[in-house]
């Protein structure tokens, strides 16, 4: 056997047992997991359920493919009571970011992004939506919920209540999606 057939061999060799791990460890980490977001799912507000329309459009056009990280990033942070420090979880947050959306669809996983907006003090749209405007999320108008959303990107920089100078200059950046027809 020529040396770079034996290689090739013992690279195929390593590739395969590599992906037979991150199988199993897929299956264990989300299968003992999905309880767990089942109950996650279930504790959503009918508000997080049903995200206006503007603010799904926000989150879709301007999150793009860094959308579904950042969810499953916040379930598994959920899930083992951390900190969302991103370090420890980035094999989960890989093998998590397949199965999730396979498992639960877009819908959930607006739902879940929505549940896990950060703002001062608390989580969720449905939280946002009363502590900043006192109005549930159907009720919010384009222009506001584009405030929850400016304002979940970093909290106590856009604040409504303590920056509203920030907060309506980063509004103005992101004012073209709410313009746009798609």
């Amino acid at each position: 056997m020529s040396l770079p057939l034996a290689l090739l061999t013992l690279m195929i060799i390593v590739v395969s047992v590599i992906l037979v791990a991150l199988l199993w460890y897929s299956k264990t980490a989300y299968g003992d997991s999905q309880t767990e977001v089942d109950q996650l799912l279930a504790s959503l507000s009918p508000g997080e359920l049903e995200p206006p329309a503007t603010l799904v459009k926000l989150i879709l056009r301007l999150q793009e493919d860094a959308f579904t990280h950042v969810v499953c990033r916040d379930v598994i942070a959920h899930l083992e009571g951390s900190d969302g420090d991103i370090q420890p979880m980035q094999l989960r947050v890989l093998l998590w970011r397949y199965l999730l959306p396979k498992r639960i669809g877009r819908k959930l996983m607006l739902a879940l992004y929505a549940h896990f907006m950060s703002f001062e003090g608390g989580r969720g749209m449905t939280y946002g939506a009363r502590h900043y405007f006192d109005k549930a999320p159907a009720d919010l108008s384009d222009d506001e919920c584009l405030a929850l959303y400016v304002t979940s990107l970093a909290p106590s920089r856009y604040s409504p209540t303590r920056n509203e100078e920030e907060l309506d200059a980063q509004c103005r950046r992101y004012a073209w999606v709410l313009r746009d027809p798609t």
